[in-house]
């Protein structure tokens, strides 16, 4: 009988802890009206957030759909982050943001589920990281897909000459393949200083 009351108030501390420390992490919300709430904060899987201002005060849910980005300080450094709508879709989803500018660059690294053997060791590795990237231009709402990776990928190409259709220079390069997805960061900066 004491055994079982230790291990369920070893349960319960364990729980609470982990609560706690969910909610350690300092967060700056910049709503897309202008105001900011600055805090304790920790996102959940339904596009919200539990936000308290601090350990004391009781948590509030947080519709990220109303956040233009979040500000988050870990110990290792401060990240950026946005819920944005993907053009074309119905879908919302949680980004990193990566540089912000005329041309703003979100992406997403994506799991990768590997078959293991019978002893739980991967069959085969990957040698790089399967991420996505999303561009937004100022006063768009969405962000659009530019660069997928995996199985269903976006042909690259075909959106990207869809996308910068607005600087003929950047899509002659694109066109001519002197830029391709491998030079991501240069099309970005090319957009953003050499587009007008």
């Amino acid at each position: 009988m004491l055994r079982n009351v230790f291990f369920v108030l070893i349960i319960f501390f364990g729980i609470n802890q982990s609560e706690v420390y969910s909610q350690k992490n300092g967060v700056v919300l910049i709503f897309k009206d202008g105001t900011r709430l600055k805090g304790l904060g920790k996102k959940l899987s339904n596009g919200t957030m539990k936000y308290r201002k601090n350990k004391k005060e009781k948590a509030r849910f947080i519709d990220l759909k109303d956040v233009e980005k979040i500000k988050i300080y870990k110990k290792d450094g401060v990240y950026f982050r946005a819920y944005k709508k993907i053009k074309g879709t119905s879908k919302y989803k949680y980004l990193e943001l990566i540089e912000e500018g005329k041309l703003t660059i979100y992406r997403k690294f994506k799991p990768v589920y590997l078959p293991t053997d019978r002893n739980g060791q991967p069959l085969y590795f990957f040698e790089k990281n399967l991420v996505d990237y999303y561009v937004q231009r100022e006063g768009e709402e969405e962000v659009t897909p530019l660069i997928s990776s995996g199985f269903f990928s976006v042909n690259f190409k075909k959106v990207a000459l869809d996308y910068f259709s607005d600087c003929e220079e950047l899509i002659d390069k694109i066109k001519q393949e002197e830029l391709t997805k491998d030079d991501f960061s240069l099309i970005v900066d090319f957009y953003n200083y050499e587009c007008e």
